[in-house]
């Protein structure tokens, strides 16, 4: 479809969104067929092999006011992009969390939660949520959406309506005092 409207583009490859060193050969089979220079190929990816290591989340904290964190994992690796709820949340006296699993344990996750969901990301974004549901350590959920962007909205509020532990979405931009609010509402 893009082709049909774009004309000119190289060519489209389809990759498996998940890194790892493994897939160094096939990064330099595209990347030789598309720039057709060896040497600018293996000197890009020895630029950027660091970022074919799998994913390594943090572990997760102990404490009594934990807050799970469920986002789309573009948003959720970026802290910067969710500032305001992590400030809101610790002036609140809650430690903020993100999920401490694979991707691959995400979409998992996300496919238990029954939503009929295809892509990874959305099914990695539907895990988030549930993993955290399902820790005993974590006692509220807050499902992140970013601001005018309808389709991942309604997915969140999809997702926060399966929560099994008390939850709310934040859509950001929004202030983060009220879905914080009625996380603390829930749990009484």
């Amino acid at each position: 479809m893009l082709e049909r409207h774009l004309p000119g583009l190289p060519p489209l490859v389809r990759v498996d969104p998940e890194p790892s060193e493994a897939k160094i050969g096939e990064a330099a089979r595209i990347g030789q067929q598309l720039v057709k220079n060896p040497q600018e190929v293996r000197l890009a990816l020895e630029r950027t092999r660091s970022l074919l290591r799998p994913y390594r989340p943090p572990a997760m904290p102990r404490g009594e006011r934990i807050m799970g964190l469920a986002a789309e994992p573009y948003l959720l690796e970026d802290p910067r992009l969710y500032a305001e709820v992590t400030s809101a949340a610790a002036a609140k006296g809650w430690t903020v969390v993100r999920p401490d699993v694979s991707l691959e344990r995400l979409r998992e996750e996300g496919r238990r939660l029954g939503l009929n969901i295809d892509l990874p990301a959305d099914l990695e974004f539907a895990g988030a949520a549930h993993y955290l549901g399902r820790l005993g350590r974590v006692r509220g959920v807050l499902v992140l959406a970013e601001d005018h962007c309808e389709p991942v909205e309604r997915l969140a509020r999809k997702i926060g309506g399966r929560l099994s532990k008390p939850g709310a979405v934040h859509v950001l931009g929004e202030d983060p005092q009220a879905a914080l609010a009625r996380v603390e509402a829930a749990l009484g």
